[in-house]
């Protein structure tokens, strides 16, 4: 009889245990499609962001994750916006901009702690990126996230220290963790320099749409 009683808690206990670990798993509508076109918002009148949205859209398919980019509407002011319509999954900025319209204030505190900032020391350089990416982060709206930012930087018409380097800014809703990990993967692959160099390619004329293939091509990506 006390064997009986034993195996009889064992498998109560186990049982709870499964219900607990099952408690924590989510619901199928909590994980993030991982097959449905991502929509990638870019700013209009600009060649730097139709380079950008090429080359995040190209590693994503690359990557195996289908993706499209599209022009936001010129009434639309901000980035970050045009992320609260559904229709749109992820818009690339750069970090300094993104801090303005995240919070203000925090990047006027930080943009006076750099005020030399067109000869920055390389490891000014450094704390000035991961100052300003994670303030930017830190005052992200729920539902939006960031994948890593690039050590590619633009908005060259910025006037203050901040840094401007470019950042993916997502739903959590619409990118799970591969797909953040291919965001990063094309943050990595381009330098400040390739960029502009890009731009200035579109800008004469060249198919952005070719320009970033070849690019990436020559980068193994």
């Amino acid at each position: 009889m006390k064997s009986r009683f034993i195996q009889l808690g064992a498998l109560c206990g186990a049982a709870a245990l499964l219900a607990a670990c099952s408690s924590q798993i989510p619901a199928n509508d909590e994980v993030p499609d991982r097959t449905e076109l991502l929509t990638i918002a870019i700013a209009p009148n600009s060649y730097e962001q139709v380079i950008l949205g090429e080359v995040y859209k190209q590693v994503l398919q690359r990557k195996g994750r289908d993706a499209t980019v599209v022009t936001m509407a010129a009434s639309e002011d901000s980035l970050l916006y045009t992320l609260g319509r559904s229709s749109n999954d992820i818009v690339i900025g750069c970090s300094g901009r993104l801090l303005h319209d995240t919070n203000p204030s925090k990047a006027a505190e930080l943009a006076a702690q750099y005020p030399d900032f067109r000869n920055p020391t390389p490891e000014q350089q450094d704390e000035r990126r991961e100052a300003t990416y994670k303030a930017m982060v830190s005052g992200l709206s729920n539902g939006l996230d960031a994948a890593d930012p690039s050590n590619a930087s633009g908005c060259a018409d910025a006037t203050d220290g901040l840094a401007e380097n470019f950042v993916p800014i997502f739903r959590s809703a619409a990118v799970p963790r591969e797909t953040r990990l291919m965001l990063n993967n094309a943050s990595g692959a381009m330098t400040t320099k390739e960029v502009a160099e890009l731009v200035s390619e579109a800008q004469a004329g060249e198919s952005p749409k070719d320009l970033v293939s070849e690019y990436l091509d020559s980068k193994d990506v």
